[in-house]
């Protein structure tokens, strides 16, 4: 982790400028093409959930900007951030993850289940001492709804500059899978150009899809 020098930095105003928004939040709303990777995970019996997840964060840690985090009047650049996703349960509640981000799928895999595990063995939102770590990515999944658009709910009084993004319901369109995905960011730290890196990234790996 080091530091980002703002004196420096081409967007120096602009962090000054929306950190002062009592909600400096904008998300984008993208359908990417995840027909290959479906099948990819049907023929290798892999969870095509924790597979795409895996390649979110993977294209997250590629971008510099998803790992800024303001902390107080400055940003930090994290070297990884890593991933914090709800879990489900069968009683319909969910409970809250820190999975290690690892750039293997087994790897990640392994350390996802094992949360997966914890968390169901858990009541209530199942917080852990890592609770609160700006260095991760919040991830949830709406697996029964094809949405166009949503929000999340967020502590508007807090200092929270950690991206969101959210999963709906996959859905076939002209012999094609296409998986609705939504990015909350924080505008003092990137903008849209950087938002539209993230799914130009995402779904290149969506379209190369590999255990490695």
């Amino acid at each position: 982790m080091k530091k980002l020098n703002l004196k420096t930095w081409n967007r120096e105003e602009h962090f000054h400028w929306f950190k002062g928004f009592e909600e400096p939040f904008f998300g984008v709303c993208q359908n990417v093409d995840c027909t290959k990777t479906y099948q990819f995970c049907k023929e290798n019996g892999i969870s095509f959930f924790a597979f795409y997840l895996f390649l979110s964060n993977k294209a997250i840690n590629v971008l510099e900007c998803f790992r800024y985090r303001i902390k107080e009047d400055e940003v930090l650049i994290y070297d990884q951030v890593h991933t914090s996703t709800t879990i489900g349960r069968s009683d319909n509640t969910f409970g809250l993850s820190f999975v290690k981000h690892e750039e293997v799928f087994s790897l990640f895999n392994n350390n996802l289940q094992s949360e997966k595990i914890r968390v169901q063995q858990t009541t209530g939102l199942a917080i852990t001492e890592k609770f609160g770590r700006i260095d991760v990515i919040h991830y949830t999944a709406l697996p029964w709804t094809q949405f166009t658009s949503m929000s999340h709910a967020r502590k508007l009084s807090g200092e929270d500059s950690c991206p969101k993004i959210a999963f709906g319901k996959y859905y076939r369109a002209n012999q094609k899978l296409y998986l609705p995905v939504q990015i909350h960011v924080h505008h003092a730290l990137m903008d849209a150009v950087h938002v539209a890196e993230y799914f130009k990234m995402f779904q290149k790996y969506l379209w190369n899809p590999t255990l490695d």
